[in-house]
């Protein structure tokens, strides 16, 4: 299976493709699927999936913003699938979205507003991920049927194998620096 990954070129000049693509992940062919698009179009991000789905994508991830909504709409056409980003995007195209990868920004945005009211807030970087809540995949009666029993006890394990450290996660903002 081939997977089309669509991402978006951030204002820090962060650029996850070859990182990605050093991790071993490639299609068949050997190469990454990975196209640069604005944030902002849908129109853009369907003309991006329909290319990575004529090119064998299976799976298209979108991490494209506003783009996504045409990446999602173009792979349920196909009968491909999709991963939505940022929230639960599931049950816009249901059975059609294998997941999706949220954040969960109002919690952090909550708890900063209490810490501030508070008396307790404090000026920086704080990361929040797997341990705290504030990143997941979505399981839910638009895409259950698409997880398998093993797919979800694999998600299991690396989601608790991150949490307890067997997996390190990267983390760019330590020193701006991708593994090599």
């Amino acid at each position: 299976m081939q997977t089309g990954l669509f991402h978006h070129c951030r204002s820090d000049g962060f650029d996850t493709r070859d990182g990605f693509c050093r991790a071993g992940r490639r299609n068949r062919a050997g190469s990454c699927l990975f196209d640069r698009c604005s944030i902002r179009t849908a129109t853009r991000g369907a003309e991006l999936a329909a290319t990575q789905i004529g090119l064998g994508a299976d799976v298209v991830l979108q991490l494209a913003g506003g783009t996504g909504i045409g990446i999602l709409q173009v792979t349920a056409d196909a009968g491909k699938l999709g991963i939505g980003a940022d929230a639960n995007q599931n049950g816009l195209h249901p059975e059609s979205i294998l997941t999706s990868m949220v954040k969960h920004v109002e919690v952090a945005v909550f708890e900063a507003f209490a810490a501030a009211r508070d008396g307790d807030w404090k000026p920086g970087i704080l990361s929040l991920g797997l341990a705290e809540d504030r990143v997941d995949w979505t399981l839910d009666d638009f895409n259950r049927d698409l997880i398998t029993p093993a797919m979800k006890d694999a998600a299991d394990a690396a989601r608790n194998d991150i949490i307890n450290g067997r997996i390190t996660i990267h983390d760019y903002m330590q020193n701006g620096t991708c593994p090599r």
